[in-house]
C-alpha cells in the first residue's frame, strides 16, 4: 500500500518542481481530484455492469486457477500404531 501511495504521490508532483508553495498546492489539489474523479467513474462503470473485480484482478485469479487444476495433493494420515 505505501509503495502505491508513494508512486502516486511522485506522479501528482512530478511536473511541479521549482514552483511557489502556493501553486504546488493548487497542482497538487487539481491533479488528485482528476486522479479521483476518474477512478471513481471506473468504479461506476465496473459495478455498472455487474463487474465486480477489477480487470487485473480478474485475469490474475483465472492464472493462478489454471495452475492449481494442474497441482497433486498428497493426503498424509495418522498412522495405526
Amino acid at each position: 500500500m505505501t509503495t502505491n501511495l508513494v508512486e502516486s504521490i511522485n506522479l501528482v508532483l512530478k511536473k511541479t518542481q521549482n514552483l511557489p508553495m502556493s501553486t504546488l498546492v493548487k497542482s497538487t489539489y487539481t491533479r488528485c481530484n482528476a486522479l479521483f474523479n476518474q477512478r471513481g467513474r471506473e468504479a461506476t462503470t465496473m459495478i455498472t455492469f455487474g463487474q465486480i473485480y477489477t480487470q487485473v484482478l480478474s485475469k490474475t485469479m483465472e492464472d493462478t486457477q489454471r495452475k492449481v487444476n494442474s497441482h497433486i495433493v498428497l493426503e498424509f494420515g495418522q498412522f495405526d500404531t
